[in-house]
């Protein structure tokens, strides 16, 4: 038993000492794969199917950078038109940057549309998000003769008016998918006492068409839409 007991430890041994020998020389070649591939990075192929190389990030440049010059780029194609005012907002995330523009006419806030441009990590272009169109400019000429108390006074009975929102209640411009303009429209924050299941006296807020007071949409309370939020804000101060 002792002989056949040593042949098989020999070849054992032998059969390991291939193994090591085989593998050493396979090492190089695993590292330099390895290397490889912790320096590769994934671009991206944009949706609209431009070259690649387009949408390589610039040495030293910024998610508002790059929508910026995109934006310049793209004019014409967005239709975009000198009488709106594009304002950014960056909101950042680990893996992808939006840059979010709201649309302005005249300093006044057009609600329902915006253009929001995303960039992964490595600030390639990623995505944009498009709901601008190009309307025309709006009627302003009621800006003066209407105010929001005459606008809140055509309001259905079922909805009890926030009498202080209306202090420092500013015009916005509010827009659809079927106007050819953004209409003056008012922000009216209200209490609605319909009965919703087993509630009452809800709070709400209500677009308000400043031409013949039609509610043009209803939600729940948006502080950033909210006339008494602000007032509260800077009474607090």
């Amino acid at each position: 038993m002792k002989p056949y007991r040593y042949l098989v430890i020999s070849l054992s041994t032998l059969a390991f000492l291939y193994y090591i020998s085989h593998e050493n020389n396979k090492m190089p070649e695993l590292r330099a794969r390895r290397d490889l591939a912790s320096t590769a990075v994934e671009v991206p192929v944009p949706t609209n199917q431009r070259p690649v190389d387009e949408w390589v990030r610039p040495v030293g440049a910024t998610a508002l950078e790059l929508a910026e010059d995109f934006l310049r780029k793209n004019k014409s194609l967005l239709k975009l038109r000198d009488y709106h005012e594009l304002r950014p907002q960056i909101m950042q995330a680990p893996l992808r940057t939006t840059v979010r523009y709201s649309v302005y006419e005249n300093g006044f806030p057009v609600i329902g549309m915006d253009l929001s441009i995303q960039t992964d990590r490595y600030l390639n272009l990623v995505r944009v998000i498009n709901n601008y169109r190009p309307l025309k400019p709006s009627d302003f000429s009621q800006l003066d003769t209407i105010g929001p108390e005459a606008v809140a006074d055509r309001l259905p009975i079922r909805y009890r008016v926030e009498r202080r929102s209306l202090q420092k209640n500013e015009p916005i411009l509010f827009a659809t998918s079927t106007t050819q303009q953004a209409e003056l429209s008012y922000v009216i924050d209200v209490v609605d006492r319909a009965p919703m299941g087993n509630r009452t006296n809800s709070p709400k807020q209500i677009v308000m068409r400043a031409s013949d007071g039609q509610v043009l949409r209803t939600s729940l309370p948006r502080r950033e839409f909210s006339p008494s939020a602000s007032s509260t804000d800077q009474s607090n101060e």
